[in-house]
């Protein structure tokens, strides 16, 4: 159907009779490499675990729901995919070109309405992010880098932009977006830029939460 057809998103179940869903998603991704399409694909399975949604991801699929997911959660991940669309840069625009500096480090508003108003727990994952999360995917994305694992780079860049724009890094969002854009379409020229550009703006994230405790 998506050889034939032109859709803009496809809910993709886990578990299905004759062909799974992660074969499928595989072989949808064989197929875009050649005409060079991108049908955002979100899992919708029943399982809940970390590797489950690890799974998922790695074989292409942009988002990830555990079954049964309710409306708002539906909404909420197609609108971010949807905005990723749009604001993505393109892979030949160098990033160097593209004015961050009027843009905040941090959107401490958006990032309290993700955590409910609770500030304790926000500085709390940020806290988590910066000692543990963020410096494992990083590791990763370097070594893919220098392995020019197209995947791996797609990867990183995916759960970077993930954590950090639920903390309300906006600028941090966007390199990572950018470096996950740039390893789901294979183009690594960039990457090295990026990932520099990346390890930049942790510290105005970073400094940004200091000071605010601080204060």
């Amino acid at each position: 159907m998506t050889e034939k057809g032109n859709f803009d998103l496809i809910l993709m179940d886990a578990e299905m009779p004759v062909l799974n869903g992660l074969e499928a998603t595989r072989l949808i991704r064989n197929g875009e490499s050649v005409s060079g399409r991108h049908i955002p694909i979100i899992a919708m399975t029943a399982y809940a675990m970390k590797e489950d949604k690890k799974k998922c991801l790695e074989v292409g699929m942009d988002g990830y729901l555990s079954k049964p997911a309710k409306p708002e959660e539906i909404n909420a991940i197609i609108a971010e995919l949807f905005a990723d669309k749009e604001n993505s840069m393109s892979t030949s625009e160098s990033f160097s070109e593209v004015k961050v500096k009027d843009i905040p480090a941090v959107d401490i508003e958006a990032a309290m309405q993700v955590f409910g108003g609770d500030d304790a727990l926000l500085r709390e994952a940020v806290g988590l992010f910066l000692e543990e999360d963020y410096p494992e995917q990083m590791k990763l994305l370097r070594e893919g880098i220098k392995r020019q694992d197209a995947d791996a780079v797609r990867a990183a860049g995916h759960s970077i932009k993930g954590a950090v724009r639920s903390l309300g890094g906006v600028v941090l969002g966007n390199i990572a977006l950018h470096l996950e854009e740039l390893g789901r379409e294979g183009k690594l020229e960039g990457a090295p830029e990026l990932a520099n550009k990346l390890e930049d703006e942790l510290k105005h994230f970073a400094d940004y939460y200091s000071q605010s405790a601080a204060s």
